[in-house]
């Protein structure tokens, strides 16, 4: 089995994602096998399976959201979360 380890060497890759992705690379390690790639629908930018594994240009941003739950808007004091109507999530310290 072939392990990839310069988004370069990927085909199917037009030459335009390669450039974009460069600076990606630079930052980040890439890493793939031929298994994974060839699971890859490569006509749909959006596969769940390519997303994984290819880099996004996205990922070079900063941090995003700390809360990506949104955990904050549930939280009525410290250590008490009420999302749902019938229950609530209690934590503290042991």
């Amino acid at each position: 089995m072939r392990y990839y380890r310069d988004i370069q060497e990927i085909e199917q890759l037009t030459p335009q994602e390669r450039d974009a992705l460069a600076s990606v690379a630079e930052r980040f390690a890439f890493r793939a096998n031929e298994y994974y790639l060839s699971l890859i629908d490569w006509n749909d930018p959006k596969d769940p399976i390519r997303r994984l594994i290819i880099p996004d240009v996205g990922e070079l941003q900063g941090w995003g959201r700390l809360d990506s739950s949104g955990e904050a808007s549930y939280t009525v004091v410290p250590g008490l979360e009420h999302k749902y109507a019938s229950t609530a999530l209690l934590a503290g310290r042991l």
